[in-house]
């Protein structure tokens, strides 16, 4: 916003959408390929010891460090698209107001 304008570019807010949706399903790939390399490492090492250190270590990692990730990527591009939808929903009633004066 500049001058009490607010300016936006549909193509650019489009394109940021996509790109989180993206690098979103990126990331929640790499989270389900951890969880597969624990169960495998946990099949391999086949010790109930090890079993537990590789569950902590899990907990922390994915549990804790990336629990709500996949909540925020979510939400974030939820909010990209609810402007965009707003700003093209503004456009069109300013465009309609004056299609009547005409």
């Amino acid at each position: 916003m500049s001058d009490g304008k607010i300016t936006y570019s549909s193509p650019d807010m489009v394109r940021l959408f996509e790109t989180l949706n993206t690098e979103a399903g990126n990331i929640f790939r790499e989270i389900d390929a951890i969880e597969g390399a624990k169960n495998n490492l946990l099949v391999a090492m086949n010790s109930e010891g090890a079993a537990s250190g590789i569950a902590q270590a899990h907990k922390k990692l994915v549990d804790e460090a990336l629990g709500d990730t996949k909540v925020k990527l979510n939400n974030l591009a939820a909010a990209v698209e609810e402007a965009l939808e707003r700003a093209l929903g503004t456009d069109k009633h300013i465009g309609d107001g004056f299609a009547s004066l005409g």
